[in-house]
């Protein structure tokens, strides 16, 4: 799928939401890697970027200080600042029952209106 991606840069989109599967640690390197990689991309510019950590609600997911000392997530919010969105998910409860996914799904709408007020992006 990876491969895919760069076809869709030079389209008209407004932001990126970059799923990442935390009930696995074996992909948790090469998702990483492909962030930084999205991250970096000219084509992008300043677009801002949702990372969500998918399948929270699972017994035996890597615990987010984890996910931050394996990811850089903190470096990677002060690399790009007003930019990356990072919130936890769960894919089993509704927008009613999971704040954070209501929150991603309100801040997918605010981008596509143009709110400039979503780039004050903060971490859920």
């Amino acid at each position: 799928m990876q491969p895919l991606w760069r076809n869709w840069y030079s389209r008209p989109i407004k932001a990126v939401v970059f799923t990442l599967d935390v009930s696995d640690p074996a992909t948790l390197a090469t998702g990483g890697v492909e962030l930084q990689r999205v991250l970096q991309q000219p084509e992008l510019g300043s677009k801002p970027i949702c990372l969500a950590l998918t399948k929270v609600d699972l017994p035996f997911t890597v615990p987010r200080a984890e996910l931050d000392l394996a990811l850089g997530l903190s470096d990677l919010e002060k690399l790009y600042p007003g930019r990356l969105r990072i919130t936890a998910i769960s894919s089993v409860h509704s927008p009613e029952e999971c704040p954070e996914l209501k929150a991603l799904l309100d801040w997918m709408i605010e981008v596509k209106a143009g709110d400039p007020a979503v780039l004050s992006a903060k971490r859920q």
